[in-house]
């Protein structure tokens, strides 16, 4: 078990969690692990264009709810230039993002006045759900699917990496040393 762990480590595994199953004589690992990106990686200058995404904080602080975290990405959205309209009862906020504050590289058609004119806000929601106890799954969508342009879904990537930088570093306790 131990030269799998040291395996995983090896190419670059995060977390790594084992469990063993004793019954009567018989005895069963469990062996999980997860990619995680790290937080201090630089973001690409050509985003993946994608109008779903979804990633897990795990070890979360005592004392942290998907509440405080759903409070979290609001203030960080609104901080950075966005209106958000919160739903605390089924743990989702909406985001509506003006694109004109995008840092996402517009096409070269996309800086001609006449077409700047046609791009629309970026709409997305970003739910919270509880996985288990220390764990939450943030999920993120784009609203509006139907704009003439992908600058929407590439600031929709842009932002939702960045959020998951933040929340990592607000909310997740420090790995200890492997």
């Amino acid at each position: 078990m131990k030269v799998l762990i040291s395996k995983l480590w090896e190419v670059g595994v995060t977390v790594v969690k084992t469990t063993e199953f004793v019954q009567g004589q018989t005895c069963r690992w469990g062996l999980a692990w997860s990619f995680v990106a790290p937080a201090n990686k630089a973001i690409p200058h050509r985003i993946a264009e994608k109008t779903n995404d979804s990633f897990m904080l795990e070890g979360l602080q005592s004392g942290h709810s998907a509440f405080n975290l759903l409070q979290s990405v609001e203030s960080f959205f609104c901080s950075n230039g966005a209106s958000c309209k919160l739903n605390t009862a089924a743990f989702y906020i909406d985001i509506t993002y003006p694109n004109e504050h995008s840092d996402v590289p517009k096409p070269i058609e996309m800086h001609n006045k006449d077409s700047a004119n046609q791009i629309n806000d970026v709409h997305f929601r970003v739910s919270v759900f509880q996985q288990i106890p220390g764990t939450l799954l943030v999920k993120g969508s784009l609203q509006k699917k139907d704009t003439s342009s992908n600058s929407g879904t590439g600031a929709f990537s842009l932002m939702f990496q960045r959020l998951e930088v933040f929340l990592r570093n607000a909310f997740c306790k420090e790995k200890s040393a492997r």
